[in-house]
């Protein structure tokens, strides 16, 4: 009997089973229109007026304040509560224009980077002296002393703020800045650039120009000395940026979602960040207009000094976000349990990017995979990284994820130039974002315990752990890897637990602790190395200490090649023979973990510094005389080795108590769903409770088989 009936059940279980549940929430129509507005509105606000309009929004400024008021009334016209203007205190920099004047009375247009210092009106003039990269090496032979030099930037060999320190160093009054062509920037006709400076107070001016304009001025070198003047409308002072906020409240006031975007800029910035800006308007217009009541506090965001916030300091961007997550709202480093990113929306062409920490990555391929149609270049999951404000959010606790629209060719030749003007932007395009958007703002809000993935730490935790190697360099492991082992059966169980009716009056217990495991994780676990990457706090040390082993290796064997290559991978050490000492210990200091100014980098567990600069410069000054004997700087290399070697295992040894005490909040909270939910003694045959729609299908269905049978019988 049963074997009869139970399939005609599984096929009403799977039909019932594939109609949905509930109609997802409607967020309202999506108003395109306001968003071409908001674009147009914010790319006519700006500092560089004169010869003709070229932007700027840079933090402190009145362009900046007069940004913020305008989305702040939006946001109100729109419907959100609580909105506001919140202070942040910058090195305000103002950026009227700059030029470059030749003495035979030509002029160029150029521009300069955010917290480089300006010439005043009368400007710096001197005789303008090539110096190619700007490395050390390129001033061999040359005397720039009170000169101008001209150079073009390799970003693989450092930050323009190295170039002009260098410059500095030589004496120099000014430099002349260029994207050389086929460069990695401003590869679009005649653009000109900005970016942060990353400069200190005391470096020389510099500006930038186009690659077509440097290029003749090369040709003008070639025929004699020519001398020229450079000319930078900048003032930097210590000021106030404004972020702005506001609300959608929710059921659950305690508990809240994210969503940010930036609205500073360079030039214009129409897709960099004004789309994103006009996304999280048009998207918080289309909720309020829906009538949706969210379970959960949605948070409408902009950030002030996003792209520039300070001198004197290396990690001097992401000062808005940075500012806001840990000292305006450090309650959400504990009550947000998600912050979305809204950066560059919208770009013909371009794929879709989602930034994600692993414990979310579930949830976005989800509805990313259910959104094809919407993304019709394709789309593609990435680690979170420094260059967005996702950043100090997820390193502070939040779990987070930030989404651009991804382009090589936007990045070379449009990306922070006068040409991101706001017919880069696709309309349609950004419409069926931030309907992806609405579905992820949805299903967060939505979820009744939190949607985190733990067990996918657990496969990219394992994927960036060598095992081999630790041991190999004299690491122990083992505490660590039991961490992880108990950490995996806890998340996996939670995973189980969870499939289950999970009771009401325990939901927000566990959620509790669930999150409380995720800002664990994110504190512990979310590091940088040197060159803004994104990694586990053990990486960087484990490099330092391999690089560190095979220099003395090669020293030892007497193969000072093959050293040099390995100190070039020691911390920072790549400077060596690029930059002049003092150039290399600016850089190391801004770097540190005691700087004074090191901002959201003290969220990143910053590896030591290994200076082994005149190490390396020894052992190739040795190599160029045919000199043998290495063993001073052996016992330096040594030195430091045994040192990184200590700090690599204690590094092993925090990540194993962050994994112990994660662990004990996700077993909390498998306890609590545990007690709520008592095991059900199984009956010899169980069936489904099912609704009574179900039961008279399923009746009807019996009854007309037996009538079926009776009849085909007579």
């Amino acid at each position: 009997m049963v074997r009869k009936v139970l399939p005609p059940l599984l096929i009403l279980l799977l039909l019932a089973s594939s109609a949905p549940s509930a109609a997802e929430p409607a967020i309202g129509k999506l108003d395109i229109s306001y968003a071409k507005y908001i674009v147009e509105r914010l790319t006519s606000i700006g500092s560089y007026k004169e010869p003709r309009f070229l932007g700027f929004r840079a933090t402190g400024t009145e362009q900046d304040l007069e940004a913020a008021r305008f989305v702040a009334e939006e946001m109100k016209k729109i419907g959100l509560t609580n909105v506001s203007l919140e202070p942040v205190p910058v090195d305000a920099w103002k950026f009227k224009g700059a030029r470059l004047e030749l003495e035979d009375g030509k002029v160029y247009l150029a521009s300069s980077f955010g917290g480089v210092p300006g010439t005043g009106e009368r400007g710096i003039e001197g005789e303008i002296v090539y110096v190619a990269g700007g490395l050390r090496k390129d001033y061999e032979g040359l005397n720039v002393s009170g000169k101008l030099v001209l150079a073009y930037w390799n970003p693989d060999d450092g930050w323009f703020n190295m170039i002009a320190h260098e410059a500095t160093v030589h004496g120099a009054k000014g430099v002349i800045l260029y994207n050389p062509p086929n460069g990695s920037y401003a590869q679009y006709p005649n653009a000109l650039h900005s970016f942060d400076g990353l400069y200190s107070s005391d470096f020389i001016p510099m500006i930038v120009i186009s690659k077509e304009d440097a290029q003749e001025i090369l040709k003008m070198l070639e025929k004699g000395p020519i001398r020229g003047k450079i000319v930078s409308l900048a003032e930097v002072r210590r000021g106030t940026g404004w972020n702005t906020i506001g609300y959608i409240p929710g059921e659950k006031p305690d508990e809240y979602i994210l969503i940010a975007a930036h609205h500073d800029a360079w030039f214009y910035g129409a897709a960099d960040d004004t789309s994103a800006v006009a996304a999280l308007l048009t998207l918080a217009k289309a909720i309020k207009e829906s009538g949706y009541t969210p379970k959960r506090t949605l948070v409408f965001m902009t950030h002030t000094a996003e792209e520039y916030g300070m001198v004197d300091a290396y990690y001097e961007w992401l000062i808005g976000a940075w500012w806001r997550i840990t000292e305006a709202h450090p309650e959400w480093q504990s009550k947000a349990i998600a912050y979305l990113n809204l950066e560059a929306m919208a770009l013909r062409d371009a794929v879709f990017s989602v930034a994600v920490i692993p414990e979310l990555s579930g949830l976005v391929s989800e509805v990313l995979n259910e959104s094809k149609d919407l993304l019709p270049h394709g789309w593609e999951l990435e680690e979170i990284y420094c260059w967005t404000e996702v950043w100090p959010y997820a390193a502070a606790g939040v779990p987070g994820m930030n989404f651009w629209t991804a382009s090589e060719w936007w990045r070379r030749n449009i990306y922070h130039t006068q040409f991101d003007a706001p017919d880069r932007i696709d309309w349609d395009y950004l419409s069926n974002i931030i309907a992806v958007l609405s579905k992820i703002v949805i299903g967060l809000d939505e979820s009744r315990i939190l949607p985190y993935d733990f067990t996918a730490r657990v496969d990219h935790m394992n994927e960036r752990l060598n095992v081999t190697l630790m041991r190999e360099l004299g690491v122990d492991p083992e505490d660590l890897l039991r961490k992880i082992r108990e950490f995996s059966e806890a998340a996996s169980e939670f995973n189980e637990l969870i499939k289950a009716d999970v009771p009401d009056d325990v939901v927000s217990r566990v959620n509790e602790k669930v999150r409380e495991a995720a800002r664990v994780l994110l504190t512990g676990l979310t590091a940088l190395d040197p060159w803004d990457n994104t990694i586990y706090p053990h990486q960087q040390a484990e490099q330092d200490t391999l690089s560190l082993k095979l220099a003395l290796e090669a020293l030892k064997k007497g193969d000072p090649e093959t050293a040099l290559s390995a100190i070039e991978g020691v911390s920072i050490n790549w400077y060596a023979p690029r930059f002049s000492y003092e150039v290399f210990l600016r850089e190391m200091y801004h770097k540190s973990p005691g700087w004074p100014r090191i901002n959201w980098g003290a969220l990143g567990h910053l590896a030591p510094i290994y200076d082994l600069w005149k190490e390396y410069n020894s052992i190739s000054e040795k190599m160029d005389k045919n000199l043998t004997d290495y063993s001073e700087e052996m016992r330096v290399v040594e030195m430091y080795y045994r040192v990184s070697l200590g700090e690599y295992q204690r590094r092993v040894n925090e990540m194993a108590k962050v994994m112990e005490l994660a662990s004990s909040k996700i077993r909390e909270a498998n306890s609590i769903m545990k007690e709520a939910t008592p095991t059900k003694v199984p009956a010899e045959v169980e069936f489904p409770i099912l609704p009574i729609s179900v039961l008279v299908v399923i009746l009807a269905l019996v009854v007309g088989v037996v009538l079926y049978r009776k009849r085909k019988t007579s």
